[in-house]
C-alpha cells in the first residue's frame, strides 16, 4: 500500500504542478503581472492586484536615474548621487510602507547593482516580461533561468513611466566603459573610451606633455596613440597617433554635416541609410516571409501527420516498429521546424527593428545642426566608437584618417572623415 501511496502523491504532485505551469502561462500571455511585488516606480491597482499603476511619489526617481544615466553617469555614480540626496532606497521605502524596520542593512543604501536592474527592466517602458525563471523540477523546486528566446513578452500592457527613446539610448550605451582617466594632471578628456585602433583593434590612450618652442613659449601637446603600441612598441602595432584638437575639429565637423543634410532632406538621407545598412537584408525579406509562411504550413501538416499516426497505432492500422520509425522520424523534423521558425521570426523582427533604430538616429542628430561645443553626453547620445588610421605624411603635412560609428546605425558605409594639419 505504501508503494501505490507514494505513487499517487508522486502523480499528483506532477498534476499539480502542470496545472499551476499552464496558469501562469495563460497568465502572462494575457499580460498580466503576477509578481509578488511592484516594480519600484509602480504600485498595483486597487481594482486588480495583476495591473500596475505609476507610483508618482517614485516614478520620478526611476526618470531621473534614466536621465543621468543617457548623460553616461555610471552605476555607482547614480547611486552614490541618490544617497547623497537623501532618496530612500527601494528596499526601505518597502519596509516603511509595511511599517516595519529593514532587518537588511544592506538595503538601506542605493548601489550599483540596484540601480542596474532599474535600467535594465522593461516594465518601465510598459511591458510585461515573464518566464524568465522556472523550476526545474516539482521535485527539487531548483530555479534555472530560462533562455531570452522562451521570455514571455507582452507590450503596451500598463501606463509607461519612460519613453521609448530615453529606454533604447540607455540600452545603446550598454556595455561601454564610462569610467574615464585623468592624465598626469587631473583633467578628463571627452573623447577618452570611445577611440579604438583601426587595425588592432585596442582602444586608443591619451598623452599629455609639455614643450618648448623656439621663443621660450611654453605648450601642451594633448594626442591619442594605440594603448598596443604604448604599451609594447612597433612589434605588435604602430602609433596611429592623432591630436585631440584635430579630433575634436573633425568630428564636430561631421556632425553637424550630417545633421544638416538630414535637416535639409529627411526623407533621402534615411533611404540612403537604409539602402545601405541593409541593401541584402531588405532585398531578402520578401524570401525569409515566404519561408516564414512555408514553414508554419509544414509544421501545421506535421501536427495531423503525428496526431494521425498515434490514431493508426492505436487502431492498430500500422505496425508497433512502422510506427517508432515514423514518429522518430516526423518528430526530429517537427524540432528542427519549430527552430527554424524561431529563427526565421526573430531576423524579421530584427529588419523591422533596423528601421526604427535609423528613425532614433535622425531625431537625435537633428539636435545638432549647429553645434559649435561637444561634450562627452553628445558624444554617448550619438557615437558608439571612433576608429583611428594610420596618418598619412607627406613632409611636415599629416592627413588624419577617422571613421565615426554612430549609435543605432553604424559607420554609415564606413564614409571617412578627413583632415589635414600641419605636422606637431
Amino acid at each position: 500500500m505504501a508503494v501505490f501511496r507514494n505513487w499517487f502523491n508522486e502523480q499528483h504532485s506532477r498534476t499539480t504542478s502542470v496545472k499551476v505551469k499552464a496558469i501562469k502561462k495563460m497568465q502572462a500571455q494575457d499580460g498580466k503581472f503576477y509578481h509578488a511585488y511592484a516594480p519600484y516606480g509602480y504600485r498595483k491597482s486597487s481594482q486588480t492586484k495583476h495591473l500596475l499603476k505609476i507610483d508618482e511619489i517614485t516614478a520620478h526617481i526611476v526618470r531621473e536615474i534614466f536621465e543621468l544615466r543617457a548623460k553616461g553617469y555610471g552605476f555607482n555614480k547614480i547611486a552614490n548621487h541618490l544617497n547623497n540626496s537623501k532618496v530612500v532606497s527601494p528596499r526601505e521605502r518597502y519596509y516603511q510602507q509595511k511599517g516595519k524596520d529593514n532587518p537588511r542593512t544592506d538595503g538601506r543604501f542605493w548601489n550599483g547593482t540596484t540601480v542596474k536592474k532599474i535600467t535594465q527592466n522593461e516594465t518601465y517602458i510598459g511591458n510585461v516580461v515573464s518566464a524568465r525563471y522556472a523550476s526545474e523540477s516539482y521535485k527539487t523546486h531548483k530555479i534555472v533561468t530560462n533562455p531570452e528566446e522562451d521570455w514571455i513578452r507582452v507590450e503596451n500592457v500598463h501606463e509607461p513611466i519612460i519613453d521609448r527613446e530615453l529606454w533604447e539610448q540607455e540600452q545603446a550605451l550598454n556595455g561601454k566603459r564610462y569610467i574615464k582617466r585623468p592624465d598626469r594632471e587631473g583633467n578628463l578628456s571627452i573623447f577618452s573610451g570611445f577611440l579604438v585602433c583601426a587595425d588592432c583593434g585596442l582602444k586608443m590612450r591619451r598623452n599629455v606633455s609639455r614643450a618648448i618652442r623656439k621663443n621660450g613659449n611654453e605648450y601642451v601637446l594633448k594626442n591619442f596613440v594605440c594603448g598596443a603600441y604604448s604599451r609594447s612598441g612597433q612589434s605588435i602595432c604602430t602609433a596611429h597617433y592623432i591630436s585631440e584638437n584635430a579630433l575634436y575639429e573633425l568630428v564636430s565637423e561631421q556632425i553637424r554635416s550630417h545633421a544638416r543634410l538630414v535637416k535639409c532632406n529627411e526623407k533621402r538621407i534615411v533611404e540612403s541609410i537604409l539602402s545601405q545598412q541593409k541593401d541584402s537584408a531588405v532585398a531578402g525579406k520578401k524570401t525569409l516571409e515566404a519561408d516564414f509562411k512555408v514553414n508554419k504550413q509544414r509544421l501545421g501538416t506535421l501536427e495531423k501527420v503525428i496526431e494521425k499516426l498515434y490514431e493508426d497505432r492505436v487502431a492498430g492500422v500500422i505496425p508497433e516498429t512502422v510506427f517508432k520509425n515514423l514518429i522518430e522520424k516526423y518528430e526530429v523534423e517537427r524540432i528542427e521546424r519549430q527552430k527554424a521558425h524561431k529563427d526565421l521570426e526573430l531576423r524579421i523582427a530584427q529588419l523591422s527593428t533596423e528601421s526604427n533604430n535609423t528613425a532614433m538616429w535622425v531625431k537625435q542628430i537633428k539636435r545638432y545642426t549647429e553645434t559649435e561645443t561637444l561634450d562627452a553626453e553628445i558624444l554617448l547620445q550619438l557615437i558608439e566608437k571612433i576608429e583611428v588610421h594610420e596618418p598619412l605624411k607627406q613632409g611636415r603635412q599629416r592627413t588624419y584618417r577617422v571613421w565615426i560609428v554612430y549609435n543605432y546605425v553604424g559607420d554609415l558605409a564606413r564614409l571617412p572623415g578627413e583632415k589635414t594639419v600641419a605636422h606637431g
